[in-house]
């Protein structure tokens, strides 16, 4: 009996060491399987991330067509102004206030974000030379266009509508251009102040012109019947110069203010 309980005792031992090796192993199982799991939920989560960088990352095939040889016309200035929108949000996407440092750091990221100012510098040298020829030819088409000078004897405000329509067409371009790079918006201004002052100079003189031309071939003609001065002058004809200075004044000064307050709209506003 006592060598029984002996054999029995040596067994236990071994079984109890069978057995504490038995939990090591499954400890040390359950710790690895703790590691793939972990390391395949943040396998996940980094392709996830990497997704999303990707995407900041992207240029759009039909913004960059826009950015860099699209045209300026008016039936694509909607495409235009999308593509500034993206380009706008991009750039300030990859600034590093608004970027995790440890991207801020990645070679993709810095040569992104260069590449990124280089198609801004590229879409405002387009947009600046295409609205400063652009003011100019807008300009000597109303110069050119008969119409608007042959009015003899109306004197009528020369209307600006049109022009302002076109120009306004553009306001959001140049919105774009200044939030892009201001600097380029003094050598706009110029042109466009530069050629709008030859049009009203134009009209100014052709104005004064008609009053004068008026009043001589008021001073000439020779009543038909007795009656109050001026009774039988055409509408419209200055009885002094004063006349003729209030008439250009009336016709004018409104004018210079729509004028004044589509530049501040378009040209210094805008933010």
């Amino acid at each position: 009996a006592t060598i029984c309980v002996e054999d029995m005792d040596e067994w236990l031992g071994i079984f109890n060491i069978k057995l504490r090796h038995m939990r090591e192993d499954i400890q040390s199982i359950e710790w690895r399987n703790n590691r793939l799991e972990m390391q395949s939920v943040s396998n996940v989560a980094l392709g996830e991330e990497l997704d999303r960088l990707l995407v900041l990352l992207q240029i759009p095939p039909e913004y960059e067509v826009s950015l860099t040889g699209g045209s300026f016309d008016e039936g694509n200035m909607v495409k235009n102004i999308e593509a500034c929108e993206w380009l706008t949000s991009a750039i300030k996407n990859l600034e590093g206030s608004n970027l995790d440092p440890c991207y801020a750091k990645l070679r993709a990221v810095r040569e992104k974000r260069a590449e990124f100012v280089l198609l801004k510098c590229t879409f405002v040298r387009r947009a600046s030379e295409f609205l400063r020829n652009y003011f100019p030819s807008l300009i000597d088409s109303m110069l050119n266009d008969k119409d608007n000078f042959t009015q003899k004897g109306l004197l009528q405000r020369p209307d600006h509508a049109d022009m302002r329509y076109k120009c306004r067409t553009y306001a959001r371009l140049l919105q774009f251009i200044k939030s892009l790079d201001k600097s380029c918006m003094i050598p706009l201004r110029k042109a466009y102040c530069h050629s709008l002052n030859l049009l009203i100079r134009r009209e100014a003189r052709e104005y004064s012109n008609e009053l004068r031309n008026s009043s001589k071939a008021s001073k000439s003609s020779t009543p038909s019947f007795e009656g109050p001065a001026g009774a039988n002058q055409p509408a419209g004809i200055a009885d002094s110069p004063a006349e003729a200075y209030s008439k250009m004044i009336t016709a004018f000064i409104p004018l210079l203010v729509d004028e004044v307050s589509l530049f501040l709209l378009i040209l210094c506003e805008i933010s």
